[in-house]
């Protein structure tokens, strides 16, 4: 068995995703509004690339949803250190409202 992961470990997952979601954020953005024009396509053809757009947001939604959940585990790993709790909050508020901006 490996060894367990410590609260600090977790807290560093958690602002690695939670910086990979900003650029998922801008990239998603960039492909919803400058990705495709639908009067280029086909009514078929549109329908696969909105497919692609669903999928770039899920991609998007997923990151900041992966950080929420590292931060709220860093928060409850023991020895609880209180610096380590608010700056796991402060990850959580910072996902929560990437995620928001996304949906």
């Amino acid at each position: 068995m490996g060894k367990r992961w410590s609260g600090h470990k977790w807290l560093a997952l958690a602002w690695a995703l939670l910086g990979l979601s900003l650029v998922s954020t801008i990239v998603a953005l960039g492909v919803w509004f400058f990705g495709v024009d639908p009067d280029d396509y086909e009514t078929r053809n549109f329908s696969a690339v909105l497919f692609q757009r669903q999928l770039t947001l899920a991609g998007a939604l997923l990151l900041p949803g992966l950080s929420a959940a590292a931060a709220i585990r860093s928060m409850f790993v023991t020895p609880r250190r209180p610096s380590r709790v608010i700056a796991s909050f402060l990850v959580l508020l910072l996902a929560a409202v990437v995620f928001w901006f996304c949906c």
